[in-house]
């Protein structure tokens, strides 16, 4: 269990990572850098820039929906949560992204942005059923934390 932590916190960036420059810079890093550790970057310093312009939503849900890597998909993830109010549907779309960690995250993000049992538990339930048992796992707690399911841990 601890060597899977370790490899999920390296895919947190830090402020190391960070990048200087405009929004604008970093939306134009995010969608044409071959480098996923530049697109992590600009995507975690996203993050501190206020107001989300449309422009990085856009490139935030693209990059949620279709970066090849998992940790520029896992920040956007939480940027996306942390600066768009609108962010719980793009979320609930990337419960079924291939990589079980984003699924995971993603599943964290919801449930920090949206109360929306009615409109979301059906897809964060189906993460109960995940090929992947940490996913399973995950879910079952958080899911039970959040009030939307009655079972117990597994």
């Amino acid at each position: 269990m601890g060597s899977t932590r370790c490899r999920e916190a390296r895919l947190i960036p830090d402020f190391r990572g960070q990048r200087h420059g405009r929004s604008d810079e970093l939306i134009d890093i995010l969608t044409t850098s071959g480098s996923p550790e530049e697109r992590r970057a600009a995507t975690y310093t996203l993050g501190g820039r206020l107001p989300l312009t449309d422009r990085a939503r856009d490139v935030l849900v693209q990059a949620l929906a279709d970066d090849p890597d998992r940790g520029v998909r896992m920040g956007a993830a939480r940027t996306l949560a942390e600066l768009d109010s609108e962010a719980a549907p793009v979320l609930a779309s990337a419960l079924k992204d291939p990589d079980h960690w984003v699924r995971r995250r993603a599943l964290v993000h919801l449930l920090q942005v949206s109360n929306d049992e009615t409109t979301y538990g059906a897809a964060a339930r189906e993460l109960l059923q995940d090929e992947n048992p940490n996913v399973r796992r995950a879910a079952t707690n958080l899911l039970h934390r959040a009030g939307w399911t009655s079972c117990g841990r597994r």
